[in-house]
């Protein structure tokens, strides 16, 4: 099976994963614990991620989506500055994204027409390339 090699340095800060690329191969391993997770990328999966990759809104709302290089998605959710929701998914074999916060599950990623869908059990959100970047209640939350 073909992989494509995911290169990323670093220590995640959220959950306390630390996170590595071997022979194409993604490596989380939680610290604290010697045990690590490896997930494969199929040549599909590589190019979906590929693709994916960077900053999404949906339109006309305040929620922002930013897909990294090494799978991890992050989505933050703004009333205004009242509050901020913010979530973190990795992205797994199958476009599949594993959400952490318990009530998002899993959602399935896709590209359409320039459009990123998430697809989950409430029907399927339609992402874009955003117009103007986030403010200062989800900026910072995404590393911008």
């Amino acid at each position: 099976m073909n992989v494509r090699s995911v290169i990323l340095f670093g220590i995640c800060t959220f959950g306390g994963l630390v996170l590595g690329s071997w022979s194409g191969v993604l490596i989380l391993k939680h610290l604290g614990s010697s045990r690590g997770i490896a997930v494969n990328l199929s040549p599909s999966d590589s190019r979906l991620l590929e693709e994916i990759q960077g900053l999404w809104q949906l339109p006309d709302h305040p929620v922002w989506i930013k897909v990294s290089p090494d799978g991890t998605v992050l989505e933050c959710r703004s009333n205004r500055g009242v509050f901020v929701v913010l979530g973190k998914a990795t992205f797994q074999s199958g476009g599949v994204l594993a959400w952490d916060v318990p009530q998002w599950g899993k959602e399935t990623i896709s590209l359409s027409e320039g459009s990123l869908l998430l697809s989950h059990a409430d029907g399927a959100s339609a992402y874009a390339r955003p117009t103007r970047l986030p403010g200062e209640d989800c900026g910072p939350k995404l590393g911008l």
